[in-house]
């Protein structure tokens, strides 16, 4: 199945794991889950594995949405990419 997520990251696959800090839209919970496994980050039906071995703390191995994301957050409308421009540019 095409996803969004998968269709924009299908040009830079090879290159996304080497990212040093991850932030990803999550309007729930699974959605994370989905765009890693979307993404070709971690194999799909694997998440729980992956998280059980891998830090995701701002310190870890993977650093993802370490401020909380918008769950934590909570969703400033079209403000979203602002805030995570200052939160990874200014932190």
């Amino acid at each position: 199945m095409i996803t969004p997520a998968s269709e924009s990251s299908r040009n830079f696959r090879d290159e996304i794991k080497h990212c040093d800090a991850y932030e990803l839209y999550d309007s729930f919970s699974i959605t994370v889950i989905l765009q890693l496994e979307d993404t070709g980050i971690i194999k799909k039906g694997e998440f729980g594995k992956f998280i059980e071995k891998t830090d995701i703390s701002s310190s870890g191995d993977m650093p993802l949405n370490t401020g909380g994301g918008s769950i934590n957050r909570g969703q400033p409308a079209y403000m979203s990419g602002s805030v995570y421009y200052m939160k990874v540019f200014y932190s």
